[in-house]
């Protein structure tokens, strides 16, 4: 007892006025009360010594204690006022639960709402009040006080103390998150808080106290806190119980604060929530059905509810579906009191909805939609698949929740509503998808967001970061885009980008590239604080957001391979460059190297943590740096050696064929050109990501690719490509969009990788869909109304081309012949849209002339396809000269046509004509031979054959220019005989099952050899592909016999001698 007393004789005189507190302190006291040793009375303030002269009943004196307490203005004033009265004592009395409740609800009102007076944040008067000790022994007294009688405690002080205690953040966890807060949850059921336990909470908390006073650094670091939480928790756990026992006699008003206090502290408890929810929707009955044996309780319940339309207040609905919302709490009470909400605010035509105010409206409308978003979540957590069709229950909720936004789209005005309600709303409205199933619907939801982008223009100043992401992000998922609103969001963005948190930053650029809303510096702002520190704090999805983001916009470093080098030189590289960068271009290219800094920031972490990142957020990392044409080999050499350990068993359609894709085009972009990052290469590296991005053939060719291919990733190649496939094969690909088909068939050709069941499975999907698109175009002709271009069946000319590209280039014929018979219809009705100008999206020269170079590799010509794509590539023109040829076809192109022209000639019925000077004005090619070629014509000839190098067989014949790009390797022009020297990019790798046991090979020890063989490997299980195939069919054509070479064999023949004997026998054999 003895030490108590001390405890407040010390908080008395001395501990207000020295205690350090981690937040602002609370304002001194006078003087004359803290250190005079007989405080005198002072107006306003309750003197115990005059209480007891006065000899009033405890009911008065209560009720006086009460009027004295509601006048204080700060937690502090109302602090001082418990301890001058003794609160610091064990076995306190003074006060009754009345006064408790006032003091507890009191401070939270006074330190959780914004006085404009002090102008101190809430969260920072929370923090001194809950850190002041004073405010501890208020909690023990209150222990001790329901210890002793816990009957003396009736709702309305059990539903203050606990709206008090949660409001103020005293409990052991206040979580935010969904699974923790269930978790909280279910543990607070289980532990049922005795009176016994609670006493012991608050006696260990006096201790605590007590310990402050004789030691400093405890005192000074807040040593009792951690025993106030647990105090803190078990006040609510046992009020909950107590509530559980009392929910006939609550009042609407405290049982909502029951469950908002509970929820908000992660102390929910399923049996109490169905308990007050019957209660909330079965209230009207109280007024025919007495629900207590009490008969002055029923007739005090009928004089509360009989002047009143409805029983429950709006904020009492809105707090009460908020609280569900927060403690993700799902039973048939909330869904009945779900269909109570939207009944109640249809009633009278809306009229009761127009009792509540801008605040109710958006945490009702807030509340609605987070139930329905964590039942979707979890449903997809729990099966890990796609949400399953909704029950009968699950529509009837849906509808629902329809009918009570109608209604607060119906009545909420935005001119009257703060920064936060409008947030919550445009949340609600664009998470809810409402507006998708009626046109009046859309109709209403659009014309409210127009007014809400206007009010939330007027006050955009007030805004808080997250209030702006989610102004943002709901115009962005709605598709409703309002340039003004945008204009001033960036203005703002720009000016405080400092107090954005990354998920603010991600959201706000996401939603901007999402509506195509182009700011360059707002994007530079994100940029800039997306740095190699920062970036570690950053969650996955927001690294992802925004680099999805900075690709979208075309917000693009400056150099296409400023990250390109090998594994061990990569960061010495980064920093090199970076300096070189920003001192070269101090005046023009500052604003791109923040983005340079932002992809090697976010890709520095990938490589550190790929764990950490979800399949879409990964995807759309490898996604943006390759839609970025920005290299980076060794993230995505770490990011393929990581989804081998991962697999791609959880990888939707999308994530599949952006991934795959992304890896494609990372080996792509090497073979342009090589960009010199220490010289002034910013304009060759826009002209070649301008190539790269109008899908220009690789300077480099195949081989320079496919030499790529294995510089980046390796031995992981391979395995990565048969992960894949075997998923892929075994895939539904309906699921698939045609652009996903596509892109994968690209990928696939790009490699030079041939799965055949893959394919086999991929082709016969394509055809499907143009069957059915021909089947559709066929009906719409004969209605005579335009068919539904935007169907899923749909192929844009980019992805045509780029199926009938995959399959000849890696001469998958047999199988493939009814597709491209299928795809004919198809691209001759785009051709003629095209032609008469009804078609907005047109073939370029470069897909015409693939297309065409495609059916030729397989040996078909649909003529009239033909003819209409040669006129419409402009080819019939007699010159090149004074025609748009040279303007719109690059020479690449060109080469395309003239190899299709010679296919045409030899092995149709029909001819395709040709300008007469074009090999004057494109000119030929120019050709280079390989060391291995130049090695095995020396051996050649001095077997004796007579043979020439890089032989072009018409060059300058104006009369054939298609001839003039023909060539041989090696050339016998006597015997006309030619040989093919082959190497790696003449062949196709096929990984099927089958052919896999066949790979069965060791290390050679020579590193060149065994990464072309570990990517080709022997003859007996490769396939020539369809170039080398078509280009072999047109010499025969001319006269030419052709023998080819492949490199594997010659790589085999080690010794001079073996080479020697090699040539000897294969002149003897196929040539001689």
């Amino acid at each position: 007892m003895q030490k108590f007393r001390l405890i407040n004789l010390f908080l008395l005189l001395s501990f207000t006025s020295t205690f350090h507190f981690p937040s602002p302190p609370n304002p001194d006291l006078p003087h004359s009360l803290l250190f005079a040793r007989h405080p005198k009375p002072q107006p306003g303030r309750f003197n115990k010594v005059q209480y007891k002269n006065q000899n009033l009943d405890a009911l008065s004196l209560a009720k006086k204690q009460n009027k004295e307490i509601t006048q204080f203005t700060s937690s502090s004033e109302i602090l001082q006022y418990f301890i001058s009265s003794g609160g610091g004592k064990a076995n306190f009395t003074t006060y009754s639960s009345v006064n408790f409740s006032t003091m507890t609800h009191r401070i939270a009102r006074t330190a959780a709402f914004f006085n404009h007076q002090d102008k101190i944040q809430p969260h920072l008067k929370i923090l001194a009040a809950t850190s002041d000790p004073r405010f501890a022994l208020l909690l023990t007294a209150i222990g001790d006080a329901v210890h002793r009688n816990p009957n003396h405690f009736g709702c309305r002080e059990l539903s203050n103390i606990m709206w008090g205690v949660a409001k103020l953040k005293v409990t052991k966890t206040n979580l935010s998150d969904v699974d923790s807060r269930k978790f909280e949850s279910k543990q607070a059921q289980k532990k049922i808080i005795g009176t016994s336990s609670l006493h012991a909470s608050a006696n260990t908390v006096r201790s605590n106290v007590l310990r402050a006073i004789t030691d400093n650094s405890y005192r000074k670091r807040g040593g009792w806190l951690d025993s106030q939480r647990i105090l803190g928790s078990d006040l609510l756990d046992t009020f909950a119980n107590l509530a559980l026992q009392m929910v006939p006699r609550f009042n609407c008003q405290e049982l909502a604060n029951v469950l908002w206090a509970t929820s908000t502290s992660g102390k929910s408890n399923d049996e109490l929530f169905e308990r007050i929810l019957n209660r909330l929707v079965t209230a009207e009955l109280l007024l025919s059905q007495p629900s207590f044996s009490d008969a002055d309780q029923k007739i005090k319940n009928k004089q509360r509810f009989e002047s009143k339309s409805f029983c429950v207040k709006p904020q009492e609905i809105s707090n009460s579906i908020w609280a569900l919302a927060t403690a993700c709490h799902r039973s048939p009470g909330q869904i009945e009191f779900v269909e109570y909400i939207a009944n109640s605010m249809e009633t009278d035509n809306s009229k009761f909805a127009l009792q509540f105010k801008t605040q109710e409206l958006s945490n009702t409308a807030w509340a609605l939609v987070t139930l329905r978003n964590k039942r979707i979540m979890r449903t997809i957590a729990d099966t890990n698949s796609p949400p399953p069709s909704l029950s009968e229950f699950e529509k009837a909720e849906d509808e629902n929740i329809r009918r009570a936004i109608r209604v607060v789209i119906e009545v909420f005005k935005p001119t009257d509503a703060k920064p936060q309600e409008l947030s919550n709303l445009v949340w609600a409205l664009a998470s809810s998808r409402f507006g998708e199933e009626s046109e009046s619907d859309f109709i209403a939801l659009h014309s409210l967001m127009d007014k809400v982008a206007l009010a939330a223009m007027s006050q955009l100043y007030k805004f808080q970061p997250q209030e702006i992401n989610n102004m943002a992000w709901a115009f962005a998922r709605l598709n409703h885009p309002h340039p003004p609103l945008f204009e001033k969001i960036a203005e703002h963005f720009k000016k405080h980008v400092n107090t954005f948190s990354a998920q603010d930053i991600s959201a706000t650029v996401w939603s901007f590239a999402t509506l195509k809303f182009g700011d360059l510096g707002m994007f530079e702002s994100a940029a800039k604080m997306v740095t190699e520190k920062s970036v570690q704090n950053f969650k996955p999805q927001e690294c992802s957001n925004i680099l999805w983001s900075f690709a979208t916009m075309n917000c693009l470093p400056i150099s296409l391979k400023i990250l390109d080098r090998e594994e061990n030189e990569i960061a010495a590289k980064i920093k090199i460059s970076m300096d070189s960068l920003d001192k070269r271009d101090n005046n023009n290219n500052n604003n791109n190297n923040v983005f340079v800094n932002a992809y090697a920031a976010i890709a520095n972490e990938l490589i550190k943590r790929p764990y950490a990142f979800k399949d879409q957020e990964l995807k759309d990392v490898l996604w943006s740096f390759s839609k970025a044409c920005f290299r980076h080999p060794t993230m995505f050499r770490a990011t393929g050696t990581h989804l081998l350990e991962r697999t791609v068993a959880s990888f939707s359609p999308q994530c599949m064929s952006n991934m795959i894709w992304a890896f494609a085009k990372q080996v792509r972009i090497a073979g342009f050109g090589n960009s010199n990052s220490n010289s002034n290469s910013n304009s060759n590296d826009v002209e070649l990501r301008a190539q790269i991005k109008a899908g220009s053939r690789s300077s480099s060719g195949k081989l320079g690719l496919y030499e790529a291919a294995h510089l980046d990733f390796g031995d992981i190649l391979e395995p990565l490509f048969i992960m894949w496939s075997k998923k892929l094969s075994n895939e539904n690909l309906s699921l698939y969009k045609s652009q996903d088909l596509s892109n994968l068939l690209w990928s696939y050709g790009l490699f030079g990788i041939l799965h055949k069941d893959v394919f086999r499975k991929f082709g016969n999907e394509v055809q499907k869909r143009m069957k059915r698109v021909n089947e559709e175009e066929r009906q719409a002709a004969l209605r005579m109304t335009a068919p539904n271009k935007l169907n899923e069946n749909y192929f844009s000319c980019q992805e045509i081309m780029n199926t009938l590209w995959s399959f000849s280039t890696l001469n998958f014929q047999n199988e493939c012949r009814e597709l491209f018979e299928e795809a004919t219809p198809y691209i001759n009705s785009r051709i003629n849209a095209a032609m008469v100008g009804k078609e907005n999206e047109q073939f370029t020269s470069q897909e015409l002339a693939n297309i065409l170079l495609s059916y030729s590799v397989l040996g078909l010509y649909p003529e009239l396809l033909f003819k209409k794509a040669w006129k419409l590539l402009g080819l019939e023109a007699e010159s090149v000269r004074g025609s748009e040829l040279l303007s719109k076809m690059s020479k690449q192109t060109l080469m395309s046509c003239m190899q299709t022209q010679l296919c045409v000639k030899y092995e149709s019925g029909f001819t395709l004509p040709i300008p007469n000077d074009v090999s004057s004005c494109y000119g030929v090619p120019t050709l280079s031979g390989s060391g291995m070629q130049t090695e095995i014509g020396s051996y050649l000839k001095k077997c004796g054959f007579n043979c020439v190098e890089e032989w072009v067989l018409a060059e300058g014949d104006e009369k054939n220019p298609a001839r003039n790009f023909l060539s041989l390797d090696l050339a016998d022009l006597e015997n006309k005989v030619g040989v093919e020297v082959d190497g790696p990019a003449h062949y196709c790798n096929i990984i099927d099952d089958d052919e896999l046991e066949k790979k069965k090979i060791g290390k050679t020890g020579d590193e060149r050899l065994d990464r072309q063989q570990s990517f080709t490997r022997f003859e007996n299980w490769k396939d020539i592909n369809g170039g080398t195939m078509m280009k072999h069919r047109m010499l025969n054509h001319e006269g030419w016999q052709v023998v080819h070479i492949p490199f594997y064999a010659w790589n085999k023949q080690m010794t001079n001698s073996e080479r020697f004997e090699y040539c000897a026998d294969l002149l003897e054999s196929e040539i001689i």
